[in-house]
């Protein structure tokens, strides 16, 4: 098994999700490289989590992905736009991580151009993120993230001077546990997707 493979197939989700944080997420597009730092995400455990696709064990078309080994690409439609998630634990263990929000990194120009918008809009939200990437659908889901296009880059990280655990955003499920402290973000950081204005770190962006 492969350091990437053992990362992801023997960690336990949550704290993945905030291991995460600072990582970059890069795609290779055929216009040059895009990236960005990861700074919020969403941890799912899986059946018995009542806001992840596979809770009570359910299984169809649409969630098969999650089923494969941990570092899996899922790429899946959320109110009719592509979010990226990235699988955890071993096969049959149907647990993931929902990449929430970044920082641009690379190719920003490239991400404006995909998604005309100006400032922390352009990728503080898991859809607006793969829009801007440029990701095209959902053709990479079930591939490895250690191998095409689209990585997870830890060797060019960044370091969370604090992270926040929050509360998820917009779980669709009817149990208060679905909306439980899952959610990790880097504190101060401007992408964060809910900051407030007064809560950002306007010189260092919440990193080390």
């Amino acid at each position: 098994m492969s350091e990437f493979s053992r990362t992801f197939q023997q960690t336990a989700t949550d704290q993945l999700a905030r291991d995460l944080l600072g990582v970059t997420l890069c795609y290779q597009t055929p216009r040059g490289r895009v990236s960005g730092w990861i700074v919020e995400d969403e941890a799912y455990l899986g059946v018995n989590d009542p806001a992840s696709f596979a809770y009570h064990g359910h299984q169809d078309r649409r969630n098969l992905p999650l089923y494969q080994a941990g570092g899996t690409i899922y790429l899946y439609k959320l109110y009719g736009r592509y979010v990226l998630d990235v699988v955890t634990q071993p096969v049959g263990n149907p647990q993931a991580i929902l990449f929430r929000a970044l920082e641009p990194a690379q190719g920003r120009d490239l991400m404006a151009d995909n998604r005309p918008i100006n400032g922390r809009q352009l990728t503080n939200g898991p859809a607006k993120l793969v829009e801007a990437l440029g990701i095209p659908g959902a053709q990479l889901t079930g591939h490895a993230f250690d191998q095409g296009p689209l990585r997870l880059d830890w060797h060019h990280r960044r370091h969370p001077r604090q992270i926040v655990t929050a509360t998820r955003r917009g779980a669709q499920a009817a149990t208060p546990s679905a909306f439980s402290q899952q959610r990790s973000y880097v504190a101060g950081n401007p992408y964060v997707s809910t900051i407030h204005v007064r809560e950002i770190d306007h010189d260092r962006h919440g990193w080390r």
